[in-house]
């Protein structure tokens, strides 16, 4: 209490302080706003892949383009009729942090889609490990282990088109093989239904996991192509939007933090 009641601030006329307050609440103000607008766009994507994919035990969603109102039945498929599944690498400790970007759980959480430069990790392993393990344009990924039943399984698309990734013992890549629109079928996988039936297959106690043949025998039901590239080109701009939202609040604050900044003395200015 001592150290505080000594501490030393520089304090303005009131008008001038007023006039400060007013600055930095205006930004607020506006942050608060575009903060809303970016809720809502999220709660708007929710609700259209809601209407967009079928629901828990139907075979067609709510909601469809009109040029496809007549296009009949979704197809139901196993996974294993799309992708070929495998675990990942298990190196030494030595072999991380330089080579081939080496995708792990963290990449599959954090991000939309995975491309080579938003990988985090790394890994120093032969040319015939890498192709034994490869991740290319479409491949999926899942996340094999997790604490949190919720999230065991949960996928993420692969969508870099020019660079080979590698990935790590505690994912399951899908190699594609079968005819699907990737950035469609990673929002299928992303969509409620689907992710209650992926991880009500887990098993574990303290830990849960899902394994190649619990994912192989998972049932999806898929359009045609063009219907598949319909829906991920409207979900694929919410997410721009989503994205440009996000990016608008983050300038706003750290132009807040900037006219702080500015607008208040540094501790060494009042002690001069």
């Amino acid at each position: 209490m001592g150290n505080v009641r000594k501490f030393i601030i520089a304090i303005p006329t009131l008008p001038e302080q007023q006039k400060i307050a007013d600055c930095l609440s205006s930004i607020d103000d506006r942050i608060t706003a575009e903060t809303q607008k970016l809720d809502t766009l999220k709660a708007h994507k929710k609700g259209l892949m809601q209407q967009l994919f079928p629901a828990e035990g139907e075979t067609l969603p709510k909601l469809r383009f009109p040029e496809f109102q007549d296009s009949g039945e979704w197809e139901e498929k196993k996974l294993e009729e799309l992708l070929e599944f495998k675990n990942g690498i298990n190196a030494s400790k030595e072999q991380y942090g330089k080579g081939t970007k080496f995708i792990n759980v963290l990449d599959i959480l954090q991000n939309e889609f995975i491309t080579y430069e938003k990988i985090i990790g790394s890994v120093d392993v032969s040319d015939e490990i890498v192709n034994k393990f490869s991740v290319n344009y479409g491949d999926i990924l899942f996340q094999r282990s997790s604490e949190t039943q919720e999230e065991v399984g949960t996928a993420s698309v692969y969508l870099d088109r020019e660079r080979t990734a590698t990935f790590g013992g505690f994912v399951i890549r899908g190699k594609k093989i079968g005819e699907y629109e990737p950035i469609f079928l990673n929002k299928l996988l992303k969509s409620q239904p689907i992710r209650n039936s992926i991880s009500s297959k887990s098993g574990g106690s303290t830990r849960f996991n899902i394994g190649q043949e619990n994912l192989s025998a998972t049932k999806i039901f898929l359009p045609s192509l063009p219907e598949q590239q319909k829906i991920a080109d409207c979900l694929s701009s919410i997410d721009e939007a989503i994205a440009a939202q996000s990016q608008a609040i983050d300038l706003l604050k750290l132009h807040k933090k900037g006219l702080m900044q500015q607008l208040f003395p540094s501790v060494e200015e009042v002690k001069g």
